[in-house]
Protein backbone atom coordinates (compact mmCIF):
# COMPACT_ATOMS: atom_id res chain seq x y z
CA UNK A 1 0.00 0.00 0.00
CA UNK A 2 3.07 2.14 0.95
CA UNK A 3 4.30 1.53 -2.22
CA UNK A 4 1.41 2.47 -4.14
CA UNK A 5 1.04 6.07 -2.33
CA UNK A 6 4.69 6.61 -2.76
CA UNK A 7 4.55 5.51 -6.68
CA UNK A 8 1.60 7.37 -7.18
CA UNK A 9 2.39 10.65 -5.63
CA UNK A 10 5.70 10.82 -7.43
CA UNK A 11 4.58 10.61 -10.89
CA UNK A 12 3.42 13.50 -12.66
CA UNK A 13 2.39 11.99 -15.47
CA UNK A 14 -0.28 9.57 -14.73
CA UNK A 15 -0.76 8.31 -18.37
CA UNK A 16 2.61 7.18 -18.90
CA UNK A 17 2.40 3.45 -19.74
CA UNK A 18 5.59 3.30 -17.46
CA UNK A 19 2.93 3.79 -14.67
CA UNK A 20 0.66 0.69 -16.07
CA UNK A 21 3.58 -1.59 -16.43
CA UNK A 22 4.47 -0.76 -12.35
CA UNK A 23 0.55 -1.75 -12.09
CA UNK A 24 1.09 -5.19 -13.73
CA UNK A 25 4.03 -5.77 -11.81
CA UNK A 26 2.19 -5.31 -8.30
CA UNK A 27 -0.86 -7.90 -9.62
CA UNK A 28 0.51 -10.92 -8.60
CA UNK A 29 2.19 -10.00 -5.43
CA UNK A 30 0.20 -6.98 -4.88
CA UNK A 31 -2.64 -6.43 -6.07
CA UNK A 32 -4.17 -4.24 -3.41
CA UNK A 33 -1.11 -1.55 -4.08
CA UNK A 34 -2.20 -2.43 -8.23
CA UNK A 35 -5.51 -1.20 -7.32
CA UNK A 36 -4.93 1.65 -5.31
CA UNK A 37 -2.14 2.71 -8.13
CA UNK A 38 -4.54 2.08 -10.94
CA UNK A 39 -7.62 4.01 -9.20
CA UNK A 40 -5.04 6.94 -8.88
CA UNK A 41 -4.84 7.50 -12.56
CA UNK A 42 -7.37 9.76 -14.51
CA UNK A 43 -8.62 7.79 -17.77
CA UNK A 44 -9.46 11.00 -19.14
CA UNK A 45 -6.11 11.77 -19.89
CA UNK A 46 -5.10 8.42 -21.25
CA UNK A 47 -4.86 8.00 -24.82
CA UNK A 48 -6.19 4.52 -26.63
CA UNK A 49 -3.84 2.56 -26.63
CA UNK A 50 -3.09 3.70 -22.71
CA UNK A 51 -6.82 3.39 -21.80
CA UNK A 52 -7.25 0.16 -23.07
CA UNK A 53 -4.34 -1.40 -20.79
CA UNK A 54 -5.90 0.21 -18.15
CA UNK A 55 -9.34 -0.96 -18.66
CA UNK A 56 -7.16 -4.98 -19.15
CA UNK A 57 -5.67 -4.08 -15.86
CA UNK A 58 -8.75 -3.40 -13.95
CA UNK A 59 -10.55 -5.95 -15.56
CA UNK A 60 -7.68 -8.63 -14.54
CA UNK A 61 -7.72 -7.19 -10.87
CA UNK A 62 -11.62 -7.66 -10.78
CA UNK A 63 -11.08 -11.54 -11.99
CA UNK A 64 -8.57 -12.00 -9.24
CA UNK A 65 -10.12 -10.07 -6.37
CA UNK A 66 -13.96 -9.68 -5.28
CA UNK A 67 -13.66 -6.15 -4.07
CA UNK A 68 -12.48 -4.33 -7.55
CA UNK A 69 -15.43 -4.15 -9.97
CA UNK A 70 -15.35 -5.27 -13.80
CA UNK A 71 -15.18 -1.72 -15.84
CA UNK A 72 -17.89 -0.89 -17.12
CA UNK A 73 -19.63 -2.75 -20.80
CA UNK A 74 -18.80 0.97 -22.65
CA UNK A 75 -14.97 0.87 -21.44
CA UNK A 76 -14.57 -2.49 -22.35
CA UNK A 77 -16.16 -2.60 -25.68
CA UNK A 78 -13.90 0.05 -26.32
CA UNK A 79 -10.89 -2.03 -24.96
CA UNK A 80 -11.95 -5.05 -26.99
CA UNK A 81 -12.36 -2.91 -30.44
CA UNK A 82 -8.94 -1.84 -29.60
CA UNK A 83 -7.01 -5.01 -29.11
CA UNK A 84 -9.13 -6.33 -32.23
CA UNK A 85 -7.80 -3.57 -34.63
CA UNK A 86 -4.50 -3.29 -32.93
CA UNK A 87 -3.50 -6.39 -30.41
CA UNK A 88 -2.58 -9.28 -30.46
CA UNK A 89 -4.91 -12.53 -31.14
CA UNK A 90 -4.16 -13.20 -27.12
CA UNK A 91 -4.87 -9.77 -26.48
CA UNK A 92 -8.28 -10.28 -27.78
CA UNK A 93 -9.34 -12.94 -26.29
CA UNK A 94 -8.94 -11.67 -23.28
CA UNK A 95 -10.63 -8.76 -23.93
CA UNK A 96 -13.16 -10.42 -25.29
CA UNK A 97 -13.71 -12.65 -22.18
CA UNK A 98 -13.46 -9.07 -19.55
CA UNK A 99 -16.42 -7.81 -22.15
CA UNK A 100 -18.22 -10.87 -21.65
CA UNK A 101 -17.62 -10.32 -17.42
CA UNK A 102 -18.78 -6.66 -17.43
CA UNK A 103 -22.37 -7.78 -19.42
CA UNK A 104 -22.63 -10.67 -16.59
CA UNK A 105 -21.80 -7.95 -13.86
CA UNK A 106 -24.47 -5.97 -15.80
CA UNK A 107 -27.28 -8.28 -15.74
CA UNK A 108 -26.86 -9.44 -19.27
CA UNK A 109 -26.59 -13.04 -18.88
CA UNK A 110 -27.93 -13.66 -22.56
CA UNK A 111 -24.93 -11.63 -24.47
CA UNK A 112 -22.36 -13.00 -22.14
CA UNK A 113 -22.93 -16.12 -22.40
CA UNK A 114 -22.90 -15.95 -25.77
CA UNK A 115 -19.38 -13.51 -25.99
CA UNK A 116 -18.36 -16.32 -23.46
CA UNK A 117 -18.89 -19.07 -26.49
CA UNK A 118 -17.61 -17.40 -28.71
CA UNK A 119 -14.42 -16.91 -26.71
CA UNK A 120 -14.32 -20.72 -25.83
CA UNK A 121 -14.50 -21.61 -29.29
CA UNK A 122 -11.52 -19.94 -30.54
CA UNK A 123 -9.43 -21.18 -27.48
CA UNK A 124 -9.99 -24.55 -27.71
CA UNK A 125 -9.26 -24.00 -31.37
CA UNK A 126 -5.66 -22.83 -29.72
CA UNK A 127 -5.59 -24.95 -27.32
CA UNK A 128 -5.53 -22.23 -24.56
CA UNK A 129 -6.27 -24.77 -21.21
CA UNK A 130 -6.45 -21.50 -19.12
CA UNK A 131 -9.04 -19.31 -21.08
CA UNK A 132 -11.41 -22.59 -22.06
CA UNK A 133 -11.51 -23.50 -17.76
CA UNK A 134 -11.91 -19.93 -16.94
CA UNK A 135 -14.95 -19.61 -19.40
CA UNK A 136 -16.41 -22.81 -18.61
CA UNK A 137 -16.23 -21.41 -14.82
CA UNK A 138 -18.10 -18.16 -15.73
CA UNK A 139 -20.49 -19.78 -17.80
CA UNK A 140 -20.84 -22.26 -15.29
CA UNK A 141 -21.83 -19.49 -12.79
CA UNK A 142 -23.97 -17.41 -14.64
CA UNK A 143 -26.24 -21.43 -14.68
CA UNK A 144 -26.05 -20.98 -11.84
CA UNK A 145 -27.37 -17.99 -11.38
CA UNK A 146 -30.30 -18.90 -13.82
CA UNK A 147 -31.13 -21.83 -11.19
CA UNK A 148 -29.94 -24.13 -14.13
CA UNK A 149 -27.88 -26.56 -11.79
CA UNK A 150 -27.25 -29.74 -13.60
CA UNK A 151 -26.08 -27.02 -16.44
CA UNK A 152 -23.87 -25.25 -13.79
CA UNK A 153 -22.40 -28.35 -12.16
CA UNK A 154 -21.65 -29.83 -16.23
CA UNK A 155 -19.71 -26.47 -16.90
CA UNK A 156 -17.15 -27.00 -13.44
CA UNK A 157 -16.65 -30.68 -14.12
CA UNK A 158 -15.20 -29.49 -17.33
CA UNK A 159 -13.58 -26.08 -16.34
CA UNK A 160 -11.83 -28.59 -13.73
CA UNK A 161 -10.83 -30.78 -16.77
CA UNK A 162 -8.90 -27.79 -18.50
CA UNK A 163 -7.77 -26.69 -15.18
CA UNK A 164 -5.56 -29.46 -14.83
CA UNK A 165 -4.31 -29.70 -18.37
CA UNK A 166 -3.24 -25.67 -17.63
CA UNK A 167 -1.79 -26.85 -14.66
CA UNK A 168 -3.20 -24.49 -12.72
CA UNK A 169 -3.40 -25.84 -9.32
CA UNK A 170 -5.43 -23.48 -7.74
CA UNK A 171 -8.25 -22.96 -9.83
CA UNK A 172 -8.21 -27.00 -10.55
CA UNK A 173 -8.62 -27.30 -6.84
CA UNK A 174 -11.57 -24.15 -6.73
CA UNK A 175 -12.92 -26.04 -9.17
CA UNK A 176 -12.95 -30.08 -7.14
CA UNK A 177 -14.72 -27.33 -4.42
CA UNK A 178 -17.13 -26.29 -6.31
CA UNK A 179 -18.63 -29.34 -7.46
CA UNK A 180 -18.81 -30.65 -4.16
Amino acid sequence: MIIATILGGCNNHPTSPTLLNKVESLMQAQPDSAYTLLASINTDTLNAESFAHWCMLKAELSHRTSHVSVPSIEYMEKTFDWYKKKGTEKECLKAGFYLGMAHAHEGESDKAMNIYARIYTIAEKRHDFQLMGYTCSYMADLYARQDYPSLSLRKTKEAAVWFQKANNKRSYVCALRDIC
